[in-house]
């Protein structure tokens, strides 16, 4: 597809599929992309803890913070969330 190559453009592609509730398509860009920023990885958090998958955001929220990247307030507010609908 070549999509994951861009990140802005993957990580638009992901916002757009989490809003749609297509968290698998969301989740095959995701993990294509070679680079992702926080932005991206708070958009992955965010759609998994929107869409009802809260248990799939914190592990994801833990993965980002193991590729050594500090958490957005973005981030925060998704697992916060996330964490409220276990």
């Amino acid at each position: 597809m070549g999509v994951g190559k861009n990140v802005f453009v993957a990580t638009s592609l992901v916002d757009m599929y989490t809003k749609c509730g297509n968290m698998e398509k969301a989740r095959r860009i995701f993990d294509v992309m070679p680079e992702k920023d926080i932005v991206s990885w708070s958009s992955m958090i965010k759609g998994y803890a929107s869409n009802g998958f809260p248990k799939e955001a914190i592990d994801l929220f833990f993965q980002m913070q193991e590729e050594n990247l500090k958490p957005n307030c973005y981030a925060m507010v998704s697992v916060l969330f996330a964490c409220a609908r276990l």
